[in-house]
């Protein structure tokens, strides 16, 4: 879906529309992760695979 937006995008001739486009997409994805995400610091690859939380 977001390559015929970006598609779109750069067909209607609006180069700042897809980089302001990709900007917010790369924010959000990033606050979700810091949200979200789970720290594997300090933890073995066995423990960091397994979905059983803390």
């Amino acid at each position: 879906m977001a390559a015929y937006f970006i598609a779109f995008l750069i067909a209607s001739g609006n180069q700042h529309a897809v980089f302001w486009f990709l900007a917010i997409c790369y924010l959000v994805s990033t606050a979700l992760l810091a949200i979200w995400g789970q720290e594997t610091m300090g933890k073995s690859v066995d423990a960091t695979g397994s979905s059983s939380g803390k």
